[in-house]
């Protein structure tokens, strides 16, 4: 029994290393690898005697990344991707949680912790916008939105964060909305009635 378990902890492992390499697109390794892609090298949990990756390592990676100001500043190869080098927290975190979707089978075991952690991320980027202050969350939202009109997994993703939201009531969670919906009007503000532009907002309202 004692061996199971620990075959049980050595695939979990593996498979959380992977989420930071496949889906969180990080690395803690210095030294380039010739087999992997292009990564983003993190500073303070390469400083850590890692064992065994956890759920808890994950979400340390997620937080490192996102606390990034210049993420290009800590790619491992000198190949420039715009995917890589996101620094909007909510654009970051809706790529992570596409990637994860399109790695559903292979993540299966730890598949709904890495969600959950994705989800409340975002959901805490939302509720304390201090912690980004130097970012328009609402308008990323906005955009998002947009966006998701066209893409069935990142609809998946707003629908989810969504979701979770709705189910407070805080002050914070109506002020956020009320500046997505100031940007919206914004936005509407020099469109033509019958433009596609126009419609895709109203549908972000019906949907």
């Amino acid at each position: 029994m004692p061996e199971t378990s620990s075959v049980i902890t050595t695939i979990d492992s593996i498979l959380y290393k992977d989420i930071v390499k496949l889906v969180l697109l990080c690395t803690i390794n210095e030294e380039p690898s010739i087999s992997s892609s292009s990564t983003v090298y993190l500073t303070e949990l390469a400083s850590l005697d890692i064992k065994e990756w956890t759920k808890s390592r994950v979400d340390q990676a997620l937080f490192e990344r996102l606390r990034l100001s210049d993420p290009s500043s800590q790619l491992i190869t000198t190949i420039r991707n715009e995917i890589l080098i996101e620094n909007r927290c909510l654009f970051y975190v809706s790529d992570c949680y596409q990637r994860l979707l399109r790695e559903r089978n292979y993540f299966q075991i730890i598949f709904d912790d890495i969600q959950k952690l994705l989800i409340d991320h975002s959901t805490t980027a939302i509720l304390l916008p201090d912690m980004y202050n130097d970012q328009d969350l609402s308008k990323q939202w906005l955009e998002l939105l947009i966006a998701s009109h066209d893409n069935s997994l990142l609809c998946k993703y707003t629908d989810h964060v969504n979701n979770e939201l709705l189910l407070s009531s805080k002050d914070e969670i109506k002020l956020f909305y009320k500046n997505v919906f100031r940007h919206m009007y914004k936005a509407i503000q020099p469109l033509d009635y019958f433009s596609n532009e126009l419609i895709s907002y109203f549908d972000i309202l019906m949907h």
